[in-house]
């Protein structure tokens, strides 16, 4: 038994220390991609996305980037070390924001929908 249990603890803290590292990993590239975009050579796309990505908080900007990435909310929180309503939170101020900052070039309209009879 007490090996088991010495091999057990050994493999939990190994995973433990890799967990961290790319937690640290995420976290580093996350800064990474948020300076690039302020960098002042940074092309901007025809839509403005860059600078209006610019204008959100700095935890704004990781959830929209995590969340655009197709990652998990329990994901995105685990990552951002908060709670998982929080990440929904913040992901809808930004995407609010996004939308106040990018309507006037109508970027992220949504889909027309069907009205009644089939008709569009």
């Amino acid at each position: 038994m007490l090996s088991t249990a010495v091999v057990s603890e050994a493999n939990r803290s190994r995973r433990d220390a890799q967990l961290a590292a790319r937690l640290d990993r995420a976290k580093t590239l996350l800064a990474d991609l948020r300076e690039s975009l302020n960098a002042p050579d940074a092309d901007d796309t025809e839509y403005g996305l860059y600078q209006a990505l610019r204008q959100l908080s700095d935890r704004q900007f990781d959830v929209v980037i995590l969340k655009s990435q197709g990652r998990s909310t329990l994901f995105t929180a685990w990552v951002l070390s908060t709670h998982p309503s929080t990440v929904d939170r913040n992901y809808n101020r930004a995407l609010a924001r996004l939308e106040e900052i990018l309507r006037p070039r109508r970027v992220l309209h949504t889909a027309p929908t069907r009205r009644r009879g089939g008709r569009w």
